[in-house]
Parts: structure tokens; C-alpha cells; sequence
């Protein structure tokens, strides 16, 4: 058994002096292991890409993948089997491959035929799939999540903007959770901006490429604090600051009119107000209202 000593210091206090003893133990050398992924490509493979969802691209210059008829890109599902419906059979190697965020592969090699269209040595490919992500904050935890034909990422970074994206303050990296990107522990205003980047990376034969994929939410406008009296209901609109909001009354449903906010500036609603509340009042009978 293979073993490498690893030194572990003791220390025990006397009065009036101190002892330092060292001690070296045996700790047996850990060899990985593989699992059940077995899929054999009869060539060579110069580059992968895995999706969230857990599907494998990979390219190069083979002509069956897993026993079966795939040339020099394919698909693999999460479990090693190979995906037969993929396969745009490009004519000559592919060096590399890249996911874009929308879930589209761009493809560069030494071909000229690739999904049975002529593209000189760099083509992009629709993908089967849908890109999928959703960026969900409830005050306390930002939870991205990603899935489908979007690229996987290596780390992501979260930020927030408390004016609509003027300015930007980071809060740090995101902890990889099954299905999504969290970071938790924050106390934030639930009007502020989000923006989240997944960074991904990408190896290939002739080298690699690396990019971010940036995602920004808007929190939506929200609508409280609805009072009645004296003939008259106002209420507050909520939103990031520098936000528009177009807020019109009804009495049918169908004609709209403009309500002008109670504001200093006593603007139209529909002007941004140095603020991230806009109190609104109008008439009763005016009892619908409609914010865009």
C-alpha cells in the first residue's frame, strides 16, 4: 500500500514551559475511480460542452460514438447513452464547440458541408432544446435558476442596482445547488435590480475560450397601501428608483385617462419621479386603474 506521511502537530502546555511534540502517521493514497460512463468514440475527441440539464456535446473526428454512426459531433444524454436524433454530420474534424446562451452551437473545424449545408469551417447549430432560466429574489436569497440547452458555468456572480442599473454593487459568488445558482443571507429592498453572470469556459484541439453570460431582473412594480375617504383612494407604487410607471383610471374598462400623481413635481405618472415610491390619488368613481 502506497503511503505519505502527513505531520500533525501536538502541542500540550507545562508550567511553567511548553512541550511541541510532532507525530508523522501513515495516510493511504486515494486513486479515483470510474463509474458506469463507458462511451467509445472510434477517433479523436477535441472538445466538450455540458448543458445544466446534464447533456454532453463533444466534437472532433470520429465516425461512431457510442456504437453508433456519429460523425465528428454528438450528443450524449445525462446517463452516457448517446442521443441519435443529433447528429449534423459535419465532413471533416470539428475543433471545438461553444454554447451560446440561447442554447445554439457554434461549431469551428476543417469543414464545408455541416447539417447538410455549406459552411466554411465555422457554423452555428439550432438546438433541439430550450434555453431556460429564471432569476427569483425574496429578499433574503437570489436563486438562479438554469436549464435545457444553456451552457453549464464554472462559477456565477450576483450584483444589485438600486437605480435601475446606473450603478452596480456586487454581493459576491453564487453556491452551485441542484438545478440552479444561489446566494443567500441578504437584506435587500425588494425593488432593487439583479443582474447575474455565469461564467463558462471551453477547451478545444487548438486551444480554448472562455465568456460570461449576464442575465438581467427587473423587479416588478408593485402596488400597496390602497386607502379610501373623503370621496378619494390612493394607494403607492412601488419600484426600483428612475422606473417609469404609466398608471391610468377607468370607468368602463375600455376609455383611460392619465392620472397625475400627487408627487412635488405633480407630474403625469408616466414621468420617472426621484423617488421609489410614487403615491397616486384619484376619484372614486375612477375605480379601475391599469399600470404598465
Amino acid at each position: 500500500m502506497n503511503v505519505r506521511p502527513r505531520f500533525l502537530k501536538l502541542a500540550r502546555c507545562l508550567a511553567p514551559a511548553s512541550v511541541l511534540l510532532v507525530a508523522s502517521l501513515p495516510v493511504p493514497a486515494q486513486t479515483p475511480s470510474t463509474d458506469s460512463f463507458n462511451r467509445t468514440a472510434n477517433g479523436t475527441v477535441t472538445s466538450l460542452a455540458v448543458q445544466p440539464d446534464g447533456m454532453i456535446l463533444l466534437a472532433g473526428q470520429f465516425r461512431t460514438l457510442g456504437g453508433n454512426s456519429v460523425t465528428n459531433i454528438g450528443r450524449l444524454f445525462p446517463d452516457g447513452s448517446v442521443d441519435t436524433t443529433f447528429n449534423p454530420a459535419p465532413d471533416s474534424v470539428v475543433y471545438t464547440l461553444a454554447l451560446q446562451a440561447d442554447g445554439k452551437t457554434l461549431v469551428v473545424g476543417n469543414f464545408t458541408v455541416i447539417a447538410g449545408h455549406a459552411r466554411a469551417q465555422i457554423a452555428r447549430l439550432d438546438n433541439t432544446e430550450i434555453a431556460s432560466q429564471n432569476l427569483a429574489f425574496d429578499g433574503s436569497t437570489i436563486t438562479w435558476t438554469r436549464g435545457g440547452a444553456s451552457p453549464e458555468a464554472w462559477r456565477t456572480t450576483f450584483d444589485y442596482s438600486p437605480d435601475a442599473g446606473a450603478s452596480w454593487t456586487n454581493l459576491g459568488g453564487g453556491v452551485r445547488v441542484p438545478g440552479a445558482w444561489q446566494l443567500a443571507g441578504l437584506s435587500l429592498p425588494l425593488n432593487v435590480t439583479l443582474r447575474a453572470r455565469a461564467y463558462t469556459a471551453v477547451g478545444g484541439g487548438l486551444g480554448e475560450s472562455s465568456w460570461f453570460i449576464e442575465f438581467i431582473a427587473i423587479q416588478p412594480l408593485a402596488i400597496a397601501d390602497a386607502s379610501a375617504a373623503a370621496g378619494q383612494f390612493c394607494f403607492n407604487v412601488t419600484g426600483p428608483l428612475g422606473q417609469s410607471a404609466i398608471i391610468d383610471a377607468s370607468t368602463d374598462l375600455i376609455l383611460w385617462t392619465p392620472i397625475p400623481s400627487n408627487s412635488p413635481s405633480a407630474s403625469i405618472a408616466s414621468t420617472p419621479v426621484p423617488s421609489d415610491v410614487l403615491s397616486v390619488s384619484c376619484s372614486r368613481s375612477s375605480r379601475d386603474q391599469r399600470l404598465d
